[in-house]
């Protein structure tokens, strides 16, 4: 009994992490280097911590969890808006995190991780 009780508690303690391939983005009339945007996960048995980053900074965040499959997260990078709808989708025995992210409501990444 005692046994089963800690791995029970092993497994809702165990996170996993997660993250998403680079897209490279250029806004309209950028002179710069595309922004790489990308997206990290700390998977957990009851939800999931979702990050989206553009150069390595995190502009928009938020949870998702079995009560909540989707949601829309909004932040700020460089005076643009960012929102990301993100979403887990099931996959057999796995889950897939999915994120669409726009930059002042044009599509800029499409995100599975």
């Amino acid at each position: 009994m005692r046994k089963s009780f800690y791995l029970l508690m092993a497994l809702f303690l165990t996170a996993c992490a997660t993250n998403a391939p680079s897209i490279s983005y250029r806004t309209a009339n950028h002179q710069g280097a595309a922004w790489q945007i990308t997206a990290k996960a700390k998977n957990g048995v009851l939800k999931n911590d979702i990050s989206i980053l553009i150069n390595n900074q995190v502009v928009a965040s938020g949870s998702l969890h079995e009560l909540k499959m989707s949601d829309t997260f909004s932040g700020v990078y460089q005076g643009k808006a960012v929102t990301a709808e993100c979403e887990v989708k099931i996959v057999g025995v796995n889950t897939i995190n999915v994120c669409n992210v726009f930059v002042e409501g044009e599509r800029a990444a499409s995100l599975n991780f």
